[in-house]
Parts: structure tokens; C-alpha cells; sequence
């Protein structure tokens, strides 16, 4: 009976941090109809690299305007970046547009300044601390760089609907938002360990058994923040009732 539980959990812990599955959300803005993938927090997970050929199919069939990538794609250790490159290479094979915001991993990796050239060698749009215009929204990218970033340090229509990459959810500072607004960050890998009920344990910059940790929550009637639980995993690879995961957007005007 022991071997029979060992060998269960074995297979569930497995399951949880290297099979992703594709989670789905809606959001209504005023706005024109666009839909994303998001896709967070890979850390050049191999074992999900290995069972991705599911998201390519979904990134495929699902009419995507653009993969948006909000950071930590690879560890603050990494100096072999042939995992995220082989991802890359198949994502940029489907000819969506890409577009990335650092996270506090790359930030901190001596070995920043090769990573972004590999992601321009990609075509992924470098989008840290910039916007651009997709339809009639503003795309706009934070560096975790400062650690609480105020966006009246880019130019912006104040006025339009915002769509902000900020791969730390809680580095955004939401006097500066006038528009309707949704913030997509990544960073707490949802806790990686969940209990039933209870939710995350501990999540990085949040309250224990609190904060923002996972999934969508109204911050005001006109902010939304959507946090991804993420591709990949802390240097202790377990996740409990919180698979591996990348997520649809679909924005209804």
C-alpha cells in the first residue's frame, strides 16, 4: 500500500509541474474584440518544453493577435538558453506576434544583454518600459526594474483602453490609470502549493495565505488584474493543486 501511494504521488506531482494545460478567460472592454495568449514565469522548464506540443496546437487554432510573454521566461542561473530558444523557435514558426516584458529573473542574470538579443533574433518586441498600439488599444510594458514603476514615465493616452504587461502584479501604479485597464502579470507562480479552500500558502511580496496570487480579480470598477500562474517552477519544483499552465485571453468590446 505504501509503494502503491508513493508511485501515486509521484505521478501527481509530476503531472502538476510538467504537463501545462491551457486555461481560459473573458474580458469585456470597450473596445475591438482581440485575443492573446499569455504565456509567464517558464523558468526553462525542459519537462514542460517536453509536453508542449498540446499549447502549439491551442496557440494554432486559436486565432491569436498576439503571444505576450510577462517574464521569467528563463532563472536569474541560466547561461544555456537552448530550452526557451526551442519554444521560440516553435512559436515564431506559427507567425503570431510576440511582444516581452522582463521579469525579475532576467533582470538579475548576468547574462541579460544575450538573452535579448536571442529574443530579438526571434522577432519578440522587447516591450520593457514602452507601448505600442494594437487595434485600438495601448499595449504597454513595465521593467520590474524599479520595483513600484509609475507610468506617467511613458507617453500614453490616458484616455484609452490599457493593456499593461507587468510580470510583478503589485508594480503598477494605478494613479495613473484613467482608461479601462487590464493588467496582466505573472511573478507568483499562484503559490505553486495550494490547499483546497485555503489557496496559496506563500506567494512572493504578498501577505501569508493572502494577497494577489492567482487569476482574475477587479482592483476598481474600471482595473482588472488577471495574474498567470505560470509555465514553470521555483528552484523547488513542486506544485500542489496548482498545475503548470499558459492562458487565452479573449477581450470582448
Amino acid at each position: 500500500m505504501i509503494v502503491i501511494i508513493i508511485l501515486i504521488s509521484i505521478i501527481y506531482l509530476y503531472y502538476q509541474s510538467a504537463i501545462p494545460k491551457l486555461n481560459r478567460i473573458e474580458i469585456k472592454l470597450n473596445g475591438e474584440g482581440l485575443n492573446l495568449l499569455q504565456i509567464s514565469d517558464f523558468h526553462s522548464n525542459k519537462k514542460a518544453l517536453k509536453h508542449s506540443k498540446e499549447l502549439l496546437l491551442n496557440a494554432k487554432r486559436l486565432e491569436l493577435d498576439i503571444i505576450v510573454f510577462t517574464g521569467d521566461l528563463i532563472s536569474r542561473t541560466d547561461r544555456d538558453f537552448t530550452t526557451v530558444e526551442k519554444l521560440l523557435s516553435d512559436l515564431k514558426n506559427l507567425n503570431i506576434p510576440m511582444v516581452f516584458v522582463s521579469g525579475n529573473h532576467e533582470i538579475e542574470n548576468l547574462a541579460y544583454k544575450k538573452f535579448m538579443k536571442l529574443l530579438s533574433n526571434y522577432s519578440v518586441k522587447i516591450l520593457d518600459d514602452c507601448m505600442i498600439k494594437i487595434k485600438d488599444y495601448n499595449l504597454i510594458g513595465l521593467s520590474p526594474k524599479n520595483r513600484f514603476h509609475r507610468l506617467n514615465e511613458i507617453e500614453f493616452d490616458r484616455d484609452s483602453k490599457n493593456i499593461i504587461l507587468s510580470h510583478i502584479p503589485t508594480n503598477v501604479d494605478l494613479n495613473n490609470l484613467e482608461g479601462e485597464s487590464i493588467i496582466l502579470a505573472g511573478h507568483t507562480h499562484g503559490g505553486q502549493i495550494r490547499l483546497p479552500i485555503i489557496g496559496q500558502i506563500f506567494t512572493p511580496e504578498q501577505p501569508l495565505f493572502g494577497g494577489y496570487d492567482k487569476g482574475l480579480t477587479n482592483l476598481t470598477k474600471s482595473i482588472k488584474l488577471y495574474i498567470d500562474s505560470g509555465l514553470g517552477n521555483s528552484k523547488l519544483p513542486i506544485r500542489i493543486c496548482n498545475r503548470i499552465q499558459y492562458t487565452f485571453i479573449k477581450i470582448d468590446g
